[in-house]
Order: C-alpha cells, then structure tokens, then sequence
C-alpha cells in the first residue's frame, strides 16, 4: 500500500443539533475561522453532515446508528478522513492487504466526495478515506 494516505482532509464530531451552535461559538471563541460550510443529507447514514474546512459536523437523525453513538460516547470526535487520489484503486489495495473496509462501492460525501471507511477495530478509531472528485463543466 503506497503512502499516499497523508493529507487529512478533515476530523468528523457527531454532534446533536442543540450543541452545533455552542460548539461553533467555541471554535469562533479560541480564535478558529471555520469559514463557509458545505452541507448535505446523507441518507444512507441517517444524518445531515456540515463541513467546515478540515472540521465536519454530523448531525444524526435520532434512532441512526450515529445517534446511538453520541449517546454512548463521551468525545464528540468520531473519525479522521484522510484524501487518497483513486479511491477505487485504494479499497482495492486495502482489500489485497486484508484491510476491513466497511462498504464494496465508496459512498458520495460532502463537498463533492466519494468516501468509504476503514474498520474501526482494526484502526482502533475509524479512518475515512476520501475521492475529491473533479467537476468536469
């Protein structure tokens, strides 16, 4: 597996809607500029997902899997996603190598992404990989 899973694009917090705003008052607080988000309902996943530059907020639905996991967490910090350039190539290297991936085809993401994740129990946290795709117009 080559080494080009070194550029993070960006640290996901699962958040309940009603600490959303709070924790977007503390970032502005301590001096972090999260500039203009990119929003997008995921509905694979049972949430609605905002991305702040390197900072995504995912705001569940309440009964998603994401739901249950704020409720049991106690850091709202959930994955780090990191950008490959083929996504396609890098699932397929990982499954060669034995690398859980947690989905056969990547998942559109934010922002004009595809993405998919690695098991968290190999990873002991879970890794997003992520596809910037192009706009071809």
């Amino acid at each position: 597996m080559g080494r080009d899973l070194n550029n993070l694009h960006h640290v996901g917090l699962v958040l309940s809607n009603d600490r959303m705003e709070d924790v977007i008052d503390k970032f502005w607080k301590v001096g972090i500029d999260l500039g203009d988000p990119e929003c997008k309902r995921i509905d694979a996943f049972g949430c609605d997902c905002i991305l702040f530059n390197q900072i995504e907020m995912v705001i569940p639905d309440e009964g998603s899997k994401l739901h249950s996991w704020l409720s049991e967490s106690i850091t709202p910090i959930h994955h780090i996603a990191m950008m490959v350039d083929d996504i396609y190539q890098k699932m397929e290297e990982m499954k060669d190598m034995g690398v859980p991936v947690l989905y056969d085809k990547p998942v559109d993401g934010v922002a004009s992404t595809l993405v998919n994740f690695i098991h968290p129990m190999y990873m002991g946290f879970l890794l997003e990989i992520v596809q910037v795709v192009k706009d071809e117009n």
